[in-house]
């Protein structure tokens, strides 16, 4: 089957200020019989689209992102004819029919998606073939965000009656196309909003909403507008959407909400913030809220982190577990005293392993007769079976703590080969050897 490939608009053709960074997303499905999703020669390429610009904010957050390949759908469901974020709403749509643990399943039974960079025309924040004319200042940007970051004044956005090419330089009246060299501006345009895009309707289609007053991504017939929340919520997700007025800015990075381009995320904690800072959280293992210290993950992430850290507690090791410290449980507020660790305190009361070290001079409740997970004999044996959780060699993602017990093989794990596995495992061996010695 012939790949889909979406063409996008080419840089060499307009000046260098006028060029911006982009993030391409890559569809694959596996050769029958492949054993890895990461080996390159294995993949077959079904469609290709841009799906975001890369801006200073987030340089860190795509770098990251392009080093990962993620778990798409099920092939079944996968149709590389249609947009792939109507392809989503579908697969999330029918989300009953399969089970929650559906990337386990074998890797031909499924479909991949990774990421490469390229450059366009446009800014930092919107693929596009114009500059818009500000009514206030009749200052030429791209957009309203990058008026924003160099003027002291709003960007009237419903006013723009201008605009200039980015080809051939002929300022006219705003429209979808020039009326001198018949490039297209952006294949989506709003005349309400005088929002003009080029990504494609792939990654980000959107379309005007009365209550909200701008446009928002996804399609009309799949959204709902909350009036409470005063935000357009998918349809499948409506009733137990958490309902709460976006905030003014990020908790994270303090950059705009309302104003920004950028998607953003509701925490269980209700606190918001960034979708791409929830993400750096994440991979620089802040599992925590900024604001409050609450669990941070949502939805699968939850899921998954949550076991990960469970199984890490269940096969770590305990120093001294007649040496106990008192602990505060940031999901609940409870007190209590713990087994000395180096990382990850267990609370007994709401389940969670979100605790660290407290005062001892507030009130410490006893949780003698309660019942704790069992922590594992420090043997050789047990150690090889720690590393093999804490350090999820398979994926590619090393999780890295402080850990006396297994600190001097953190370097061998990076320097044996994730595929030498065996022989990993034997330099390990010696190196515990040498260490009980010592």
């Amino acid at each position: 089957m012939k790949p889909v490939i979406q063409t996008y608009k080419n840089s060499n053709e307009v000046d260098e200020c006028d060029r911006n960074n982009i993030v391409i997303s890559v569809i694959f499905e596996l050769k029958p019989g492949s054993k890895s999703k990461y080996e390159e020669e294995d993949q077959i390429i079904l469609k290709e689209f841009v799906s975001d610009t890369i801006s200073k904010e987030r340089e860190q957050f795509v770098n990251d992102e392009l080093k990962m390949v993620y778990h798409h759908m099920i092939k079944q469901y996968y149709d590389p004819n249609i947009d792939d974020y109507l392809c989503r709403m579908k697969f999330f749509e029918k989300s009953n029919e399969f089970e929650t643990n559906w990337p386990e399943r074998p890797l031909n039974d499924q479909i991949f998606i990774k990421y490469k960079t390229s450059t366009s025309v446009g800014c930092e924040h919107y693929v596009v073939g114009c500059d818009l004319q500000c009514p206030a200042c009749e200052k030429f940007y791209t957009c309203r965000m990058c008026h924003e970051e160099n003027e002291d004044h709003e960007f009237p956005r419903y006013e723009v009656t201008t605009v200039r090419c980015k080809y051939c330089r002929l300022v006219q009246p705003i429209g979808q196309y020039c009326k001198q060299c018949n490039v297209c501006f952006g294949q989506q345009y709003c005349q309400k909003c005088r929002l003009l895009c080029d990504m494609g309707t792939n990654q980000k289609p959107f379309y005007h909403c009365e209550k909200c007053g701008v446009c928002t991504i996804g399609y009309p017939e799949h959204n709902t507008h909350c009036d409470n929340c005063g935000q357009c919520v998918h349809n499948h997700q409506f009733e137990k959407h958490k309902c709460v007025k976006q905030a003014d800015c990020c908790a994270v990075c303090l950059g705009q909400m309302q104003n920004s381009n950028y998607a953003t995320i509701v925490l269980n904690c209700m606190h918001q913030i960034h979708f791409h800072c929830y993400k750096q959280l994440l991979t620089s293992n802040i599992l925590k809220c900024p604001v409050c210290k609450k669990f941070l993950p949502v939805d699968d992430d939850y899921d998954w982190i949550f076991k990960w850290q469970k199984d890490l507690y269940e096969n770590s090791f305990d120093m001294n577990p007649f040496e106990k410290i008192p602990v505060t449980c940031n999901q609940c507020q409870r007190s209590f005293y713990h087994p000395y660790r180096h990382y990850l305190y267990y609370c007994p009361f709401c389940k969670m392993y979100n605790c660290e070290i407290t005062d001892a001079s507030q009130e410490v409740i006893s949780i003698e007769d309660m019942e704790m997970p069992k922590m594992i004999e420090f043997t050789v044996e047990n150690v090889l079976k720690a590393i093999k959780t804490r350090f999820n060699i398979d994926d590619n993602e090393l999780y890295f703590y402080n850990d006396p017990f297994i600190a001097r093989i953190s370097a061998e794990l990076l320097n044996s080969g994730i595929k030498d596995y065996d022989k990993f495992l034997k330099k390990v061996q010696n190196l515990l050897t040498q260490q009980q010695i010592e």
